[in-house]
């Protein structure tokens, strides 16, 4: 791997850094580790971010990020990802909520994903009776510990390019937990989403071409390529990366 793709790596590391040092107010270090051919970044320790809310009380967030080289070894991808808040200043064993992606779930289970660690004896019954009856639920019953918990639910939340950033959940967590952020929080936010968008529609674009010529055309402009020549939507169909398009 080259040496371009460690530089994105430590700017990307750089970049949550960032973001959680302005939402706490403070100074919050990531660690960059490189794992064969895989960047992994995390929070300083992997201790999570303390989040106070008043006194002793408050909540803590977790963050694991596992970034490869995409599949045209052009770009820097995230694999997978975990965000996890948590009910104590210091994470636990259960977060309270987690929100993960995994690149490429298998058994038609949404790549980015929600878990809440809650309880509700109605869905517990629900997932106890979707088990019997053949639902995904049927493997936790072998599980006796995990089963009928809604923790084990994935609540799809946008697939692979569509997908929440560490600024909505943060955001979130400020608004409904009433944690104070710091004075330099409203303009990263804006700075840091509008990156993610960029970075999340240019990697649209390139799953499907086609689509972004036809909208190009609405606007009055005209695509050509390197010869002059005019490139319409449908000869771009055959680079289109339909198996994204369906992704849940």
């Amino acid at each position: 791997m080259s040496s371009v793709f460690a530089d994105q790596a430590r700017r990307f590391s750089d970049e949550l850094a960032a973001t959680l040092s302005a939402f706490t107010g403070k100074a919050v270090n990531c660690e960059l580790k490189r794992l064969e051919d895989r960047f992994i970044i995390t929070e300083e320790d992997a201790q999570g971010v303390p989040l106070p809310i008043r006194d002793d009380n408050g909540l803590s967030v977790s963050i694991v990020y596992k970034c490869e080289q995409d599949s045209q070894r052009a770009f820097l991808a995230v694999r997978e990802s975990s965000i996890k808040v948590h009910g104590s200043l210091k994470p636990g064993k259960d977060p309270l909520f987690r929100y993960e992606y995994e690149d490429g779930k298998s058994g038609g289970l949404p790549s980015a994903h929600l878990h809440v660690h809650a309880h509700r004896d109605q869905m517990s019954l629900l997932l106890g009776i979707a088990g019997l009856n053949g639902g995904r639920a049927r493997a936790s019953l072998k599980k006796p510990a995990s089963a009928g918990r809604m923790s084990t639910l994935h609540f799809p939340v946008g697939g692979p390019r569509f997908r929440p950033a560490l600024e909505d959940v943060l955001q979130m967590v400020s608004t409904e937990f009433g944690i104070k952020p710091g004075s330099e929080w409203s303009k990263v936010l804006v700075n840091s989403r509008i990156r993610y968008r960029r970075s999340q529609t240019a990697a649209v674009i390139r799953d499907c071409p086609a689509e972004a010529v036809r909208v190009l055309e609405t606007l009055g402009l005209k695509v050509v390529d390197a010869a002059g020549e005019r490139v319409l939507p449908e000869g771009l169909r055959d680079l289109e990366k339909t198996s994204r398009l369906r992704e849940v």
